[in-house]
């Protein structure tokens, strides 16, 4: 339906037009008609070219669409500010790219495959910015990337920050109770658990470069992570394809390499268990199961550490023919780079033992424990290999050992005095060394020389 006109006559007075009350009525039947919809209004062409005041448009101000054309050509000489309740651009009717650019004229790199594009040159930060005002419990500000086959709630990735109000007991957001308020954060949230898919990647592309995190500061000191290609060998405490610079707190179980792998330079001191380990050049691996810190070990690469009244020991299992299960002690003089071999009398392994006195436990630097040693017998060679044991203990009223005996190839010495309780049965011959020497008539160098003169003596008496 087309608008009714109004006849106004020829010429004005001419007496030939629509009497006042036709031509009034004619004009509220084509407002009616509008109303009803019979009679569709164009939206009218608003030319604001070289306009110098503010423009609001909205929805209600204009009953059908607005179409501005290229609104960059329409507002080439605009000035003031121009405000839309709702614009929708469309771009290309195929793909919807080239919707939207915004910021410089011209000057930037234009890339394929554009829905918008943003551009300034301004010497400092360009945002693109996006803020939630609202202050309730739930309130968040987000930003977010949806798959092909995503929705609200599946196969979505999540940057946002939670508001000053956020309550994460009650959540709206898929991090619930992980979120406080004014937190930061980024997800990947997924669809259907064990589906291939719906994960996080983070990563750099470019050999060289790697991932890092920051912590509690906004300069490099404060790189608490660093991420780097998986090849990178460590050569120190900061080099490596995962270094964490300060301490590291592990709740769960470790699995390191792979089975008949090696695994390599672990450096400082690590713990396994409760309390804290004192960082040292000694016990780099400290076991404990007490929640103190453990006792200070000198000279300890792996000190062990029970809990109250319970034994501490070392277990070790062996199954199968020929298997056996044991410690292994090993020498050479040198360095490990250049070993050379051992000489008489230097100590290849021992086993020893020290009690905790009044005050302390004795350093075994200062004063010797109680000790079972294996020491060479002879300068090594890789056909002559001599070796004794040794056993020291620690007499009465003293806190150093001493030699208590010597056990040779075929020989037992015993140092100073040999206490016997119960049967001895002998096979061979025993040498020792008398304490006064000068009350026997001549050497006694065996068990049957001592009783030959004593059984002489014992004749002599009452001659």
């Amino acid at each position: 339906m087309s608008f009714a006109n109004v006849n106004i006559g020829t010429t004005a007075g001419d007496g030939t037009g629509d009497p006042l009350r036709v031509a009034f009525n004619t004009i509220n039947q084509n407002f009616a008609n509008i109303a009803s919809g019979e009679i569709t209004v164009n939206a009218p062409i608003m030319n604001i070219n070289g306009y110098t005041s503010n423009v609001y448009l909205t929805v209600n101000d204009i009953p059908g669409a607005l179409s501005l054309g290229n609104l960059y050509t329409q507002l080439s000489n605009f000035t003031g500010n121009l405000a839309v309740s709702e614009l929708q651009t469309s771009g290309n009717t195929t793909n919807g790219f080239n919707g939207l650019y915004v910021g410089l004229q011209s000057g930037f790199v234009t890339l394929p495959s554009l829905v918008a594009q943003f551009t300034a040159n301004y010497n400092s930060y360009s945002q693109i910015n996006s803020q939630n005002t609202a202050t309730g419990n739930q309130s968040t500000t987000d930003y977010v990337a949806t798959a092909n086959n995503g929705s609200n709630t599946t196969n979505y990735i999540d940057m946002g920050i939670a508001g000053s109000a956020y309550d994460g007991t009650v959540p709206n957001n898929s991090l619930g109770t992980s979120l406080y308020p004014n937190d930061g954060y980024l997800y990947a949230q997924g669809s259907t658990p064990g589906v291939v898919g719906g994960n996080l990647v983070l990563g750099t592309t470019v050999p060289g470069t790697g991932i890092r995190f920051l912590a509690g500061g906004v300069n490099s000191s404060n790189i608490a992570v660093a991420i780097n290609n998986p090849g990178t060998n460590p050569t120190n405490n900061a080099t490596g394809a995962l270094v964490v610079t300060g301490g590291v707190g592990i709740s769960g179980n470790i699995n390191v390499g792979q089975y008949n792998s090696s695994l390599h330079n672990i450096r400082g001191n690590l713990l396994l268990g409760l309390g804290n380990v004192i960082a040292s050049t000694d016990s780099i691996l400290t076991i404990n199961q007490n929640s103190a810190t453990p006792l200070i070990a000198p000279n300890n690469v792996v000190h062990i550490s029970a809990v109250d009244g319970k034994i501490a020991q070392y277990g070790a299992d062996s199954f199968g023919p020929g298997a056996g299960s044991g410690v292994y002690l090993r020498r050479a003089r040198g360095t490990s780079a250049t070993p050379t071999a051992i000489q008489s009398g230097d100590v290849i392994g021992f086993i020893a033992g020290r009690g905790f006195g009044a005050t302390t436990l004795a350093s075994p630097t200062t004063t010797a424990p109680s000790t079972i040693s294996l020491v060479a017998s002879e300068n090594y060679t890789d056909t002559a290999q001599g070796t004794h044991w040794t056993i020291q203990t620690i007499p009465l009223g003293s806190n150093t050992a001493s030699n208590t005996a010597v056990l040779n190839n075929n020989l037992v010495d015993f140092y100073p005095n040999v206490n016997i309780r119960g049967n001895l049965s002998i096979t061979g011959n025993i040498n020792f060394t008398m304490a006064n020497v000068s009350q026997w008539t001549t050497p006694v160098y065996t068990l049957e020389d001592a009783l030959n003169q004593l059984a002489q003596r014992l004749a002599n008496f009452g001659h």
